[in-house]
């Protein structure tokens, strides 16, 4: 094992955390994948690996983003890391971390890597870590003895199945995230946090689902000042709203808005195992591609006679809320959430003393804010995100869904003439109301009479 290692503290923020990899790396002779975390007193209280940084980077459609060269996606990544900066090691740390005495065995080591997926273990005496064992540092001290091993790689081809229908199927993310019930408020924020979801599966003792708890219900525990180690069964919502993973995309967004939900949990053969979870986002996700394809979409290459066919795509006027909730930026926390709740809203514009347009604080502001003991009473501008992401309202629709998807936002302020004349807002919701993501004559958007 090595004695000399890097450690993080929970309370580090990621952009700290950044700059202690990257002194580790410059310290050892290969990259550091990953750090463990301690408390002050030395214990072991979690690791943060490079996956767990990089899957907060990530963007929820990174898949498509293959089966469209054309699209411009220059600058999410500054705006990813922007977001990612303040939050803390703790948020999203892996706090069931593997360990072993200095007793151990080699090929116990070995052994608990190869089936726990894991790089390094963290060496643990009297609670305390005293040390680090890396497969490569193992791997390479028996090398030696494998040099006369002849290893022959396959070759594998890995093919992306193109889009075979419309159904929940093919749109739905098979990532169900599930909690026990007797799992605390903070657990369930962490868990979101890290997996980049705004809600979970309270499950019991055979895995069925029994409820879920969206951010706005850990919204509503925190405005009802609910201690943050309260059981997340006495938050959960009940019952579960589902559908059939064969169920069409149509027959699952005209269940969404009759339920005014935004997402819906996908089923199997009637059982109460969840096999997968279906937002709005996804839908959009699918419906975007499919457009992309389609040979009257505005991404295609057009004609230079062909510019006037620009008036049958959708413009972002047409499906915008003409309405913006707004609140000052000294108003207290505890007064915003009162009127998110009230208005069933997830974002606010905050705007400062002058009327101009500061930022914007959604439940996910308040989660991160419950999860750190900020006060009720302190000023949303202590919590808001800065600067507003907008869009304008002349701007065809498939360029907001674009920012949208690959942004990981669920709504877009709309401003005309220029940034700070905010004259509406734009969400996914409101998108999927018509099934298209690029124009008017798109064969799914004619069945917007069968929703209304």
């Amino acid at each position: 094992m090595e004695t000399t290692f890097f450690t993080l503290s929970p309370q580090m923020t990621i952009s700290e955390a950044a700059r202690v990899f990257k002194e580790a790396t410059g310290k050892r002779i290969q990259r550091a994948f990953g750090l463990i975390v301690t408390d002050e007193q030395g214990r072991l209280v979690g690791m943060l690996s490079i996956y767990d940084v990089l899957n907060l980077l990530r963007p929820k459609h990174i898949h498509i983003w293959g089966e469209m060269h054309d699209i411009d996606v220059s600058g999410y990544l500054e705006e990813a890391c922007r977001r990612v900066k303040p939050i803390r090691v703790g948020d999203i740390m892996t706090s069931d971390v593997v360990s072993v005495s200095p007793e151990a065995h080699v090929l116990m080591v070995i052994d608990l890597m190869i089936k726990k997926h894991i790089r390094r273990i963290p060496v643990v005496e009297n609670d305390r870590v005293i040390g680090v064992v890396y497969a490569s540092t193992i791997f390479y001290q028996i090398l030696e003895r494998l040099m006369d091993v002849r290893t022959h790689l396959a070759k594998t081809t890995v093919r992306s199945p193109l889009l075979s229908g419309l159904t929940i199927r093919e749109a739905m993310r098979r990532h169900v995230v599930h909690l026990d019930t007797d799992a605390s408020i903070s657990q369930t924020i962490r868990e979101m946090i890290r997996f980049k979801v705004n809600a979970v599966i309270v499950a019991g003792n055979n895995n069925e689902a029994l409820g879920v708890v969206s951010r706005t219900d850990i919204l509503s525990a925190y405005y009802a000042g609910l201690p943050i180690d309260t059981h997340v069964e006495d938050v959960m919502i009940t019952p579960i709203i589902f559908c059939d993973i064969n169920d069409s995309l149509d027959e699952a967004l005209d269940k969404m808005r009759i339920n005014k939900i935004g997402r819906l949990y996908v089923f199997q053969n009637e059982t109460d195992h969840a096999v997968g979870v279906l937002a709005y986002a996804d839908i959009l996700g699918m419906l975007y591609r499919y457009c992309h394809k389609c040979p009257k979409s505005m991404m295609q290459p057009k004609n230079s006679d062909e510019g006037d066919k620009l008036v049958n795509y959708f413009r972002v006027c047409e499906l915008m809320t003409p309405s913006v909730h707004e609140q000052a930026e000294t108003d207290s926390l505890m007064q915003v959430m009162e009127s998110l709740i009230t208005a069933q809203l997830r974002t606010v514009l905050i705007r400062e003393e002058t009327g101009i347009p500061v930022g914007v604080v959604s439940t996910t502001d308040f989660v991160i804010a419950y999860l750190h003991g900020v006060s009720p009473e302190a000023e949303v501008k202590s919590i808001m995100s800065s600067p507003v992401r907008a869009c304008n309202q002349d701007d065809p629709l498939v360029t907001a869904i674009q920012k949208m998807i690959f942004g990981d936002v669920h709504n877009l302020y709309v401003y005309r003439e220029h940034h700070q004349n905010i004259i509406g807002v734009l969400s996914l919701a409101d998108i999927a109301k018509v099934r298209s993501g690029t124009c008017k004559s798109c064969l799914e958007s004619r069945k917007i009479d069968a929703v209304r």
